[in-house]
């Protein structure tokens, strides 16, 4: 995660959370007990937020606040853009929404995609629409959670005997980010990457890329 005032500052977590002062060429360790596979920097720029942990950040130190008390296995967390106390956090089968910075927590289970392996999670600029990518495409909120459009799948493959389909393999949303001029991108498992380009319509953007995308 990039600090979004400060381009050289950068946060990762690599057997736990650091941070690096000078773009990624020399890096400093700020908790070693607590790793996690999901990283959001507040936009605001006041707190880095992982799936076990929220920190504070000033420009010289970055101090961890309090644990998030989420299970285990969080995938994705995103900071909404214009009210940086809301954070969105994302397990395998559900989204949890945190109005106060990540203390506590509501959780939004959709039917249209439990058990689909949430893998991505992406707000809008204006912090009104939350996408989540998981092994049936990409859905949308328009109410923080409470129901859910679908906006996208990435192929069409039938049942086979595992219940699941190939498009739920070779399709897997991974990631999901926003590009230049507001449009949507995607990273797929073994499928590539997709970017919209127009209401409703997908193009991929594969060129040079080879092997799945993992985020």
């Amino acid at each position: 995660a990039v600090h979004p005032h400060r381009s050289q500052t950068v946060f990762a977590l690599a057997q736990g959370l650091r941070w690096s002062r000078d773009g990624g060429q020399t890096w400093e360790a700020v908790d070693l007990q607590r790793d996690g596979s999901a990283i959001a920097c507040d936009p605001a720029a006041s707190f880095v937020i992982t799936g076990r942990a929220v920190y504070t950040v000033s420009d010289t130190a970055v101090a961890f606040a309090h644990e998030t008390g989420l299970p285990d296995g969080v995938r994705a967390v995103a900071v909404d853009p214009g009210y940086s106390r809301w954070v969105y956090a994302g397990t395998e089968d559900s989204v949890y929404l945190s109005q106060d910075g990540g203390r506590t927590w509501l959780a939004f289970v959709a039917a249209e995609w439990r058990g689909r392996n949430l893998g991505a999670l992406a707000l809008a600029a204006d912090g009104a629409s939350l996408y989540v990518g998981n092994g049936r495409g990409i859905y949308v909120s328009g109410d923080r959670g409470a129901s859910w459009t679908p906006v996208a799948s990435f192929g069409n493959a039938p049942t086979n005997a595992q219940g699941t389909t190939d498009s739920d393999i070779a399709h897997r949303v991974t990631s999901l980010a926003f590009g230049g001029g507001g449009s949507l991108v995607a990273g797929t498992e073994e499928g590539g990457v997709f970017r919209t380009v127009s209401a409703g319509r997908w193009s991929a953007s594969n060129a040079g890329l080879a092997g799945p995308v993992s985020k």
